[in-house]
């Protein structure tokens, strides 16, 4: 019996420990892979719900009209509200035109910014971007 009682403590010990190192649902910041920028359509890194919903690149996209989001049939054109530069070294720049031209605004490596809508980056730039690079590869854009 004393057996049985140390092992039902043991799992009830581990289940809390794993549950205790989960992260709730939703935590992920963001699901843009390594090495790329990422836009998503709504705010808080999602596109109609889902995390996976993004348009990625690892240069630049001169025209966001030619692109759908990940698994949907939205296109990216004028229609962004979250955005993460997952990139390994440089900025990465937002226009509200096609071929990086127009009023911009930029994410250092690593930042990302979950609602345009908050003021942040200043500028309206909710639902306006119709461009993207990363800092070398602008003048190509």
């Amino acid at each position: 019996m004393h057996t049985r009682s140390a092992l039902v403590a043991t799992a009830l010990l581990t289940a809390a420990i794993v549950a205790g190192n989960t992260a709730p649902a939703g935590a992920d910041t963001t699901t843009c892979p390594g090495t790329y920028a990422c836009v998503w359509k709504d705010a808080s890194y999602r596109t109609s719900g889902n995390s996976l919903g993004y348009l990625k690149w690892a240069r630049f996209i001169s025209r966001f009209s030619a692109y759908r989001y990940n698994g949907t049939t939205d296109t990216v054109h004028d229609d962004a509200s979250s955005a993460k530069n997952n990139g390994t070294s440089q900025d990465v720049y937002f226009f509200k035109d096609e071929y990086c031209r127009g009023a911009m605004f930029a994410l250092s490596r690593g930042a990302n910014d979950g609602d345009f809508n908050n003021g942040t980056p200043a500028g309206g730039f909710n639902d306006t971007l119709d461009s993207g690079a990363f800092g070398s590869f602008r003048s190509a854009c």
